[in-house]
């Protein structure tokens, strides 16, 4: 699946921006879900659309592309994950986790704001 390439190649930068950006508990849960998190499929939507317009690309041509990216133009792609952290950030609220509602998976749940 593409959100694992993601995951898999641009995790590492992704917990650093959210780190610079005093996000712990987003870092928290993002580690905990890992490919799973609403956030790696928002950058995952991003990248498709980014080199493939029409959005098909399958998850080895992601994957090149993404591997392109690093190796060619590294703080292009540095530039550009911290953008969709940022973005995606701005997008959502951490809220207390309701345990009597029993979601026990992490003490936090994000919320989206166009939501509400």
């Amino acid at each position: 699946m593409s959100n694992e390439v993601v995951w898999a190649l641009l995790s590492p930068l992704i917990l650093k921006t959210l780190d610079r950006l005093g996000k712990a508990e987003l870092s928290a849960e993002l580690e905990l879900e890992r490919e799973r998190h609403p956030l790696i499929a928002y950058m995952e939507g991003y990248f498709r659309r980014l080199f493939a317009p029409s959005g098909g690309l399958t998850c080895p041509e992601l994957e090149r592309h993404l591997r392109d990216m690093e190796e060619s133009r590294p703080n292009e792609l540095r530039s550009l994950v911290e953008m969709l952290v940022k973005e995606y950030c701005r997008r959502i609220t951490v809220t207390p986790l309701r345990r009597e509602l029993g979601e026990g998976r992490a003490p936090w749940r994000l919320v989206a704001r166009e939501g509400r």
